[in-house]
């Protein structure tokens, strides 16, 4: 789609009907599947025909970015290449957030017109952001319904790395690229296509490390765009492999994912759907290192984005001998690293090894563990 004569019109707390060029966007074009960015700090890198930056659309946008409301609308141009900005029928896609619930001000002096041609559900409706926000997704991508504040994630500054901004993740899998995880969530985003072609294609493979005493408790898939189908498979170690028959058994778990996906911790998936040989005995990834392939076959560009939620291991102070269920056996185990003064006796916390540990071991084995 050629976006020449395109226009955006943006508003802040403070700003109304700011306007971009009615030229900047000539000769830009935009594909299914594929992305433009403007880079509003001018720093776009040369040679990227679909990065551009907000000095050569001209214009201007409603700014600076701070800690208020913004509302945004891209405009395209009727028959004869003109915009009239009060003809809501020229609105091609309109959204607005809102940071820390500031006052609209000025935000929503076009809302009225995109809720009136079903591009938005209501005024005040805004996509709740933070100061820390990074990015916004748009995750619902069937379009049969307005646009609305649901239909779109927030990614707040828990990014460990996004292509757009940190570079290409590595498309080798001898060498995966790392991303050092931080208890919480870690967001990794990035774009992959024509995954099987040798000289074109492009997969991902990220490595993580586990540390000890925690584990990875999720891995949601917060963006796939658009909707097609690919794949997501993981395998122990710091390196990967290239995703097919011959490989199949090396993967702890692999599933098939698209927008359908979107929200979903795919650790379930990765137990009860996986289409590689293995699958997970349990939706969580315990102590050790992993490598994560992100691939996409079809001939077009898949954005992606993946939250690894790093979490503390629970430990079942009850389950003395370590094999998952909690029995008179735990028991004996117990009398055993008393005896031994071993870690497992300490069941109070206190960090000693003593009588009262029985009496705290009775009590843990009868609220029992989950």
């Amino acid at each position: 789609m050629d976006l020449s004569r395109w226009r955006f019109c943006t508003h802040d707390f403070d700003q109304a009907r700011r306007y971009t060029g009615a030229d900047g966007l000539n000769g830009v074009t935009i594909e299914a599947g594929t992305s433009v960015y403007i880079h509003l700090n001018n720093d776009a890198p040369g040679g990227d025909p679909n990065r551009v930056n907000r000095s050569t659309i001209g214009g201007s946008f409603a700014g600076p970015l701070d800690q208020d409301a913004y509302g945004l609308q891209l405009y395209f141009p009727d028959a004869n290449g003109n915009i009239s900005f009060g003809n809501s029928s020229l609105i091609a896609d309109h959204l607005q957030w809102n940071i820390n619930g500031a006052g609209t001000g000025s935000s929503e002096t076009r809302t009225a017109q995109a809720v009136s041609q079903m591009l938005w559900s209501s005024t005040g409706d805004f996509i709740p952001t933070e100061a820390d926000s990074d990015a916004i997704i748009l995750t619902d991508l069937s379009g049969d319904e307005a646009g609305s504040p649901s239909e779109y994630a927030v990614l707040r500054n828990n990014t460990r790395h996004d292509e757009a901004v940190d570079g290409d993740l590595a498309d080798d899998p001898q060498s995966p690229t790392g991303v050092a995880l931080s208890t919480g969530s870690n967001v990794v985003a990035g774009e992959v296509n024509l995954s099987d072609d040798a000289v074109l294609g492009d997969r991902d493979f990220v490595t993580i490390d586990v540390p000890a005493g925690q584990q990875l408790a999720g891995l949601t898939l917060l963006g796939w765009d658009p909707n097609d189908t690919g794949f997501i498979a993981v395998n122990s170690g710091t390196t990967g492999f290239i995703p097919g028959g011959a490989t199949s058994g090396n993967f702890l778990a692999g599933v098939l994912v698209n927008t359908s996906n979107v929200g979903e911790n795919l650790l379930d998936s990765f137990v009860n759907q996986s289409v590689t040989t293995n699958s997970l005995s349990e939706p969580v990834l315990g102590e050790g290192a992993y490598t994560f392939v992100i691939q996409q076959t079809g001939n077009l560009t898949q954005s992606y984005a993946l939250d690894f939620v790093l979490v503390d291991a629970f430990v079942c102070l009850a389950d003395v001998n370590g094999d998952g269920d909690v029995t008179p056996t735990d028991f004996t185990a117990w009398i055993n690293a008393f005896n031994n003064n071993l870690p497992e006796c300490d069941q109070n916390g206190d960090g000693a090894c003593t009588p009262t540990d029985f009496t705290a071991w009775i009590a843990n084995f009868n609220a029992g563990c989950p």
